[in-house]
């Protein structure tokens, strides 16, 4: 027993003389460190206890685990709220919007960006517009033809360029739904719109959409009608003569100029093709794409709609003219002594009592003697003048894919 007592002396000498080394320096053990953490006998300071998740910030969530708090990032799309981190919901967007006059709100499938407007730009009409230093007193068209979209709207006495909605044009300085002068429409006359500026009226008169000009200030009246003061005739031009006037390529074939109604007009031609024989006829194709925008219209099968202000009217031969009807569509009518029209290069005059021919009264139609025209979308053919079969009359019909005398006589059946 007392060799015992010995030794457990001896151990508790040894323990308390193991604090110091012979360098001098504190050592710790589980026991001595007052929150039980010695690591490289060093006491270790313990954190304040937490008791619940809280957020460092809005991008950074404190996690309490076992009474310690350890940062944790949130993720790209989440922000830390509520003490959590919680998935951002974004508004959908259907349009641009402007956010500020130098900012514009992007909106890019349902998402909206902030996109910043150049330097030399501003965020009107919800999209960036180049400034213009002009000064201004009211809103001005780009175009006055009644074709453009783009509006200088004037703000604080400077210009800022944008455009109109889908659908409508510039006219007088303001938008307006979409129209082209000269079509047809089956309105009451005077049943139209006021021009933004007050001074035209574009109203139905005599089935044909037509800009009158106002003695007075134009006011929208009941029911569509417009009050036009002192209704004037449809502005006069007189800036050539379509007798003596010859269409001319310019820029290097890219655009044709055209007497028309007394008014020079503009077209674009498509991969600058443009060419105007001797006869005054025109070649200056439209752009497919753009759906004979910029272009004059040519060819099309019976039927199809045209554009009687910008269709190219053409004598197939001495028999048929091609010309764009009085119901805007592409019709072939009989002709006699058929040419290209003195007073518009775009139309052609003929007889349209059309050419006699002998017809075979056997009741055989091939004896009608069928062939393709209009480069096979049509048959000519000699048909009865009227129920008394006595005389002919050289006559037209659709036929898609003619490209023989066969399909020609296929077609008479059809």
């Amino acid at each position: 027993m007392k060799k015992v007592a010995v030794l457990v002396a001896l151990m508790l000498i040894l323990n308390a003389c193991s604090d110091d080394d012979s360098s001098g320096d504190k050592k710790c053990t589980q026991t001595t460190c007052p929150n039980g953490r010695c690591v490289n006998d060093q006491c270790l300071t313990a954190p304040a206890e937490c008791t619940q998740d809280i957020c460092k910030d809005e991008h950074t969530l404190l996690k309490c685990s076992q009474g310690v708090s350890s940062e944790m990032p949130c993720g790209g799309d989440e922000l830390c709220s509520g003490n959590a981190c919680v998935k951002q919901s974004i508004s959908e967007c259907t349009q641009d919007i402007c956010k500020d006059e130098h900012t514009l709100l992007k909106c890019s499938q349902g998402v909206s960006s902030e996109m910043p407007c150049g330097g030399d730009e501003l965020c009107s009409g919800n999209a960036c517009v180049k400034q213009s230093s002009t000064e201004c007193t009211a809103d001005e068209c780009i175009d006055e033809t009644g074709t453009s979209n783009r509006i200088r709207v004037c703000t604080n006495g400077v210009f800022q360029e944008t455009t109109c909605s889908t659908g409508q044009v510039c006219e007088g300085g303001g938008c307006m739904d979409a129209f082209t002068l000269d079509e047809k429409c089956t309105d009451p006359d005077g049943f139209g719109k006021c021009t933004a500026d007050g001074k035209h009226a574009i109203v139905c008169f005599k089935n044909e959409i037509t800009r009158f000009t106002c003695a007075e200030a134009c006011q929208d009246g009941e029911e569509g009608i417009v009050n036009c003061p002192k209704k004037a005739n449809p502005p006069t031009y007189d800036e050539c003569d379509p007798k003596t006037y010859r269409a001319t390529c310019i820029n290097n074939n890219a655009n044709v100029q055209v007497c028309v109604k007394r008014q020079i007009v503009l077209w674009d031609c498509y991969n600058n093709i443009c060419s105007v024989d001797e006869n005054n006829e025109i070649f200056c194709p439209a752009d497919a794409v753009a759906a004979g925008e910029g272009g004059l219209e040519f060819g099309g099968s019976y039927g199809d709609v045209c554009n009687a202000f910008k269709y190219q009217e053409s004598c197939i031969d001495d028999y048929y003219a091609l010309i764009c009807d009085v119901d805007n569509k592409v019709r072939i009518k009989p002709a006699r002594d058929c040419k290209i029209s003195a007073d518009n290069p775009l139309k052609v005059d003929y007889d349209p009592a059309g050419t006699e021919c002998d017809v075979e009264l056997t009741g055989d139609i091939s004896k009608f003697a069928p062939f393709c025209i209009n480069h096979g979308q049509a048959i000519g053919f000699c048909g009865y003048v009227d129920d008394t079969h006595t005389s002919g009359i050289y006559k037209a019909a659709q036929c898609l894919g003619c490209d023989s005398d066969e399909r020609a006589i296929e077609c008479m059946y059809e």
